[in-house]
């Protein structure tokens, strides 16, 4: 009974504890559409942690707003891996997640800054890539069988 949490993910995902792991920590192989919602949801509900936060110790302090950045950037490679892995999976190179990750980071980092017109023109950068995203990476299917990055995932 104590491992019933684990077999259900399991048995939902498809992944175990290891493959999830190198989902969001390693740039190596490639993913289904599947395997990348999984992973973007996960990093989805890792960004609202903060949030969450200081909603909970009713704290707008100036550390929390010093570390929000920090915390950004240490999300940004499970965020390059999982979208590495499924650019991958498309026949394109990690480079492009490299890039979608950078563009996202610099397009938040301004829409949040308050400066008008340029925090809505970062905004609405930010709001289209993460669509062109979504549908090249979530909706499109991969490359069927062998391609440079390897094997079909199963």
């Amino acid at each position: 009974m104590r491992n019933a949490p684990r077999r259900l993910f399991d048995e939902v995902t498809g992944m175990n504890e290891e493959t999830f792991l190198r989902l969001l920590l390693s740039p190596e192989g490639r993913i289904r559409r599947g395997h990348w919602w999984y992973g973007v949801g996960t990093l989805c509900g890792l960004l609202s942690l903060p949030g969450w936060a200081q909603r909970l110790f009713a704290a707008s302090s100036k550390v929390s707003y010093a570390l929000l950045p920090l915390y950004l950037v240490v999300l940004a490679w499970p965020a390059y891996c999982v979208h590495a892995k499924r650019f991958q999976d498309r026949g394109k190179p990690p480079g492009f997640a490299l890039a979608f990750v950078g563009l996202q980071f610099i397009a938040v980092s301004v829409a949040g800054s308050g400066y008008r017109p340029l925090d809505l023109i970062a905004a609405g950068v930010a709001a289209c890539l993460t669509l062109w995203v979504v549908i090249e990476l979530g909706v499109l299917k991969g490359t069927g069988g062998l391609n440079r990055f390897g094997e079909e995932p199963a």
